[in-house]
């Protein structure tokens, strides 16, 4: 019993420090910082963080960073990379572009011209025409 909320307690302390990343996705962050926000020591912190999420702190925050730097690129056509670079706590945007390239295999830009062929592939296949033959001429209604 007292094992289970041993585990529970990790676990609730694990979620704490998941929450400070997302909270503080810009930020440089030390083992020291997130082990102070699972209150836990660093050496603790890390096997115990370790354990549940079967990847080391960094590698968390280095993943979690990139893939939101993927839905950034994918749904803020509105942000500029450097923005997105400089949002997720990069010095600067070639820094990002060689992290983001390293982790999902193509660059920001290429990702970004992919998500955009994307979308407008699905626009095109969720049209339907319909085409009516009236007389001599031909009225073309466009449905989405």
């Amino acid at each position: 019993m007292a094992d289970l909320k041993c585990q529970e307690e990790y676990l609730r302390r694990i979620h704490k420090v998941q929450d400070y990343i997302e909270q503080h996705m810009g930020d440089a962050m030390t083992i020291e910082d997130l082990a102070n926000a699972a209150g836990f020591s660093k050496y603790h912190f890390s096997r115990i963080f370790q354990g549940v999420l079967q990847e080391f702190p960094a590698q968390y925050v280095y993943r979690i960073r990139m893939e939101y730097a993927m839905f950034l690129l994918a749904h803020r056509t509105d942000k500029k990379m450097t923005d997105i670079a400089f949002e997720l706590g990069f010095t600067d945007s070639a820094v990002f572009s060689r992290a983001f390239k390293n982790f999902s295999g193509i660059s920001p830009r290429e990702s970004y011209i992919f998500m955009i062929l994307f979308k407008c592939t699905f626009l095109i296949r969720t049209i339907r025409i319909t085409v009516i033959n009236s007389s001599s001429y031909f009225t073309i209604f466009i449905t989405l």
